[in-house]
């Protein structure tokens, strides 16, 4: 099962997931590639945004303690 962190916004989803590839040093951070991020921010039904931070090392303990596996993610049909 995978774990995931919810956020209100995708800017602070997509920011936790740049920290972590810029911390990665993947191939875009060092000017080799456009390998950015390992998980990128999917839409929830509630608005919320969703992030697969599996493997993430960044994780502070707050971040940890608010992992969840249950995400209800948006379908084409939800977006309006």
């Amino acid at each position: 099962m995978a774990n995931y962190l919810k956020y209100d916004t995708f800017e602070d989803a997509l920011a936790k997931a740049n920290d972590e590839g810029s911390h990665l040093n993947l191939p875009y951070f060092q000017g080799k590639g456009a390998s950015r991020y390992i998980s990128y921010p999917q839409e929830l039904t509630s608005g919320q945004w969703a992030l697969q931070v599996d493997g993430y090392v960044t994780l502070t303990d707050s971040e940890t303690a608010n992992i969840t596996t249950s995400v209800t993610f948006s379908t084409i049909n939800d977006i309006s």
